[in-house]
């Protein structure tokens, strides 16, 4: 429990980071981190749980704790890849700032 909430505080923390590093809404893209590492787990289970239903398999304790470690992985590997493509794309194409606004 307590790991699930320090995965999901360091994704988001990282996202945060990253939005107020290159001037995007912050809140916005750390929920959107967060929201793809859930929907990436998400994903997997219900593709797994397709595959195991038409295959036949025996479900026990240790495949659960199998697809446990797979989601968790598929989940980083989303949420890396999710990072990478926006920190890729707002350094290529960076923000503009309007220093000469007044409300600023």
């Amino acid at each position: 429990m307590l790991i699930g909430l320090l995965i999901i505080f360091f994704i988001g923390k990282s996202f945060y980071n990253l939005a107020k590093k290159n001037n995007r809404h912050l809140l916005g893209y750390t929920l959107l981190g967060i929201a793809v590492y859930f929907c990436s787990q998400f994903v997997f289970g219900f593709l797994a749980g397709v595959v195991y239903l038409l295959s036949g398999f025996e479900y026990g304790y240790e495949t659960e704790m199998v697809l446990a470690l797979i989601g968790f992985v598929l989940g980083l590997l989303c949420v890396w890849l999710l990072h990478y493509l926006l920190k890729r794309n707002w350094e290529g194409n960076p923000k503009k700032r309007n220093d000469e606004l007044l409300d600023g």
